[in-house]
């Protein structure tokens, strides 16, 4: 466990000797979001998006949602898990990682939440949590959803690293 403090939050790290998964590694760290707003970031994307702006969705989120979800439009929606949305941007559909998704707005692996998410997960009767297998269908109409044209790019791949860092001297 390691802390790194500045002036306006606080982010700690953990290191897993195995891999939990993600859900399993919120579970397992539950007690850091007591009393307050928690973000969980997939570590494999690359993004400039500015994260006060999810935060600022989550606060103003539908009242019976649990969780805010950023999304970003795929060039590959088919390696993505892919969202419908109602007209107020509450998640509906989720596809994840299908032939011919029904479009191309996908879940960005970025979200806000509180500790009523928490306690939605402990009531499930799994122990095996996998965040967009087990816990997003489970949430249908409880996800309020917060699109970005922003750049997210992948990177769990070596080509895929390799094609990021092309994009993103580009950018720069």
């Amino acid at each position: 466990k390691k802390e790194n403090k500045n002036n306006k939050m606080k982010i700690t790290t953990v290191f897993e000797e195995k891999l939990l998964g993600t859900g399993a590694t919120l579970m397992e760290n539950r007690y850091f979001f007591e009393d307050s707003t928690g973000f969980l970031i997939h570590g494999d994307n690359l993004t400039d998006f500015n994260l006060s702006e999810l935060l600022k969705a989550h606060r103003n989120k539908k009242e019976n949602c649990l969780l805010t979800m950023l999304t970003f439009n795929s060039n590959k929606p088919d390696q993505c898990g892919i969202v419908e949305t109602d007209e107020y941007g509450v998640l509906k559909g989720f596809h994840e990682k299908v032939k011919n998704p029904p479009s191309n707005k996908a879940n960005a692996a970025i979200y806000a939440f509180d500790y009523d998410l928490i306690n939605f997960i402990s009531n499930l009767k799994t122990k095996k949590i996998d965040f967009s297998k087990d816990i997003i269908p489970n949430l249908l109409g409880r996800i309020q959803t917060h699109h970005t044209e922003k750049i997210l790019i992948d990177i769990g791949t070596i080509e895929s690293l390799k094609k990021a860092n092309i994009v993103w001297s580009k950018e720069l």
